[in-house]
This record gives structure tokens, C-alpha cells and sequence, in this order.
């Protein structure tokens, strides 16, 4: 980036236009010059033109939301660059975006997570992972997390499909169901072999921005050997291969070949969910009503059942229908 790119981004950016000696005092700051040569170029005193950066990086720093000064301008700029074609890119392809969501459920109140959205989002958007693994007990919110999070990165993608695994599809059918989407329904006669079905969803996840979800992929490992290296097949071609899209997989258990592809600076990543704090219990519970306890029982119910909201779903409605929504009633018939 020149500095009449950069000046350009920063007169998109700023809400008051900069003067002409402002502009100046810029390009020449932007090309790493010191205020001493910058005097010498443009005639003016040292003491002016440091006055006038002052001002100078008072409006960018307002503009761009974060401290910005003469030796840090690059940095910022270069970062707001990247953001701007980000949400430009984003914003085209929410026209056209293709979805698919399957059964996928509706994650409408969806408390807490923050942290690990927060984590999946830089993953997928930023470092342009491949491969996703979330990875939890029953219960614990992978799928829900997993919705949440495509819920709101779709703008990103040109394509999104989720699909579940809960009955074990058999591998042909799957990738025959992903291409004849991501084909929009073009392709009709597909090749009658693995190898030549996962090359043709790799021409697409080459060709396009994709968001695959695989969901309850605990069942397709723990289906006979044939059916699991199908699969294992199928993953480790994803996570290996060059491509620009990304395949996030929910599971209560990690496919053993992926290990050894993931890495923290690697295209292919983990997360292992734990259960949810006490507040977004409680936030939970709030939407079935109005429930008795002190905070030291909040604390007990949530460590209990290990803050897995499925299972405190389950619990909740218990306490309500049985327990007059009286917590602490409850909690005495809980073995010590």
C-alpha cells in the first residue's frame, strides 16, 4: 500500500477532511520520514509541522477507533484495509449467499460462548482454517455453538450447508448430497468411486467460499470399519488440501487421524467445549421463569451437572413441575 492508498482509506474513514498541509504532513510520515525532513521538504518550522501531526493523528485516531501516531500509522491502516475489503467482500456475498441449514435448530436464545466464538471466528475468517473440530460430552452445546457461529460468519461465504450424521449416511450419498448443492444441482452423474466424489467436492471448495457444518459426527466413528475410513478418508482430504473453505465438525469424540493434522498455527484446529458458567445458567432458567435460590445454590446446581445446559434444561423444567421453581428443595434430594 502507497500513501495515496493509505490516504485514500483514511479520507473514507475520517468524518472531518483532512487540510491540505495535513495531507502533506501525512504521505511524507507514511513514507517513514522523520518531522526534521519533512520541515526541510515542505518549509516549514519543525515545531509547526509536529503541532500539525499532533492534530493529524487526533483525527485518525478518532477515525480509526484506536490510539494512532506517526510510528504506529502502518500498522492501524494496513489492518483497517483488510477490514474494509472484508465487510466489502462480505457484503456482496450476503446477495448471493446459498444456504442450506438441513435440520439445523434454532439458536434464537443462545446465551454465552463469547470466548469460543470469538476463537472460531478468527480461525475461520482470519487465518482461513479448513478444518474445525468442536469436541464435547452430550449435552454440552456443540451443536448449538455450531449454528450460532455460522449464524453470524455467513456474510463470508458463498456458500453454507449443514448437514446431520446422526443416522450415519453412507459416505456416497453425503458427498453426492454436497456437490449436487454446491453444482446447484448440475452435476447429475457423478463418479461411482470415493476418490472420484471427493475430488469433485474439492473442486468446489476450491472454486468457492464454503461453509460446511457436519453435525453428530460421533455416529459415522462408531459405525463399521468400511463405513469409518470412508469418512476418515473424506476428512483427512479436506483438512490436507488446499482450498479456501471450511468444514467445521461436531463430535463427542476426535476422529484419531485429524490429530495429528492440527496444530496452533495450522489450517486445521480443535476445540474441546466445556460446560457453561453460572450467569448463563441462569439466563437460561430465566427463560422457563422465575426461579428461588441464593447464589451458593446456583453454584451448586451449575457444579453439579458440570454447567451442561442440556442436562440443566432437563433439571429446570424438573424444578418447576416438581419443586414449586424452589431450587433449594431441590437441591436436598441431590445425593452429597
Amino acid at each position: 500500500m502507497n500513501s495515496e492508498e493509505a490516504l485514500a482509506i483514511v479520507e473514507t474513514l475520517a468524518e472531518e477532511p483532512l487540510s491540505k498541509l495535513q495531507a502533506s504532513v501525512f504521505r511524507y510520515a507514511w513514507e517513514e520520514q522523520p518531522y526534521q525532513e519533512i520541515a526541510k521538504q515542505l518549509g516549514y518550522e519543525v515545531g509547526y509541522l509536529k503541532q500539525t501531526g499532533s492534530q493529524l493523528w487526533q483525527v485518525l485516531s478518532r477515525a480509526c477507533g484506536e490510539k494512532v501516531s506517526k510510528s504506529n500509522v502502518q500498522l492501524v491502516l494496513k489492518r483497517k484495509a483488510r477490514e474494509l475489503t472484508d465487510e466489502a467482500v462480505g457484503g456482496s456475498m450476503l446477495k448471493n449467499c446459498k444456504c442450506d441449514w438441513g435440520n439445523a435448530p434454532d439458536v434464537s436464545v443462545f446465551y454465552g460462548r463469547s470466548a469460543e466464538l470469538a476463537t472460531l471466528e478468527q480461525w475461520i475468517i482470519r487465518d482461513r482454517c479448513r478444518w474445525i473440530g468442536l469436541y464435547g460430552m452430550g449435552g454440552i452445546g456443540k451443536t448449538c455453538l455450531a449454528v450460532k457461529l455460522a449464524r453470524e460468519i455467513q456474510n463470508h461465504f458463498e456458500y453454507i450447508i449443514w448437514r446431520s450424521l446422526r443416522n450415519a449416511p453412507p459416505i456416497l450419498d453425503l458427498l453426492a448430497d454436497l456437490i449436487q448443492f454446491l453444482s446447484q444441482q448440475r452435476e447429475t452423474d457423478l463418479p461411482n468411486t470415493l476418490d472420484g466424489c471427493i475430488l469433485r467436492l474439492l473442486h468446489y471448495l476450491r472454486a468457492h467460499r464454503c461453509l460446511l457444518i457436519l453435525d453428530n459426527g460421533e455416529t459415522v466413528l462408531r459405525s463399521p470399519s468400511n463405513h469409518d475410513e470412508g469418512y476418515t478418508h473424506l476428512f483427512k482430504s479436506i483438512a490436507q488440501t488446499h482450498h479456501q473453505s471450511t468444514l467445521v465438525f461436531t463430535s463427542r469424540e476426535k476422529p484419531s487421524p485429524i490429530t495429528v493434522e492440527e496444530g496452533k498455527n495450522l489450517p486445521a484446529r480443535s476445540l474441546r467445549l466445556s460446560g457453561l458458567n453460572e450467569c448463563a445458567i441462569k439466563k437460561i432458567f430465566d427463560t422457563k421463569g422465575t426461579f428461588t435460590a441464593s447464589h451458593p445454590e446456583w453454584k451448586l446446581l451449575v457444579d453439579h451437572y458440570a454447567g451442561n445446559p442440556l442436562a440443566l434444561k432437563i433439571v429446570a423444567a424438573g424444578i418447576q413441575n416438581f419443586f414449586d421453581s424452589n431450587i433449594s428443595n431441590f437441591l436436598e434430594f441431590l445425593p452429597q
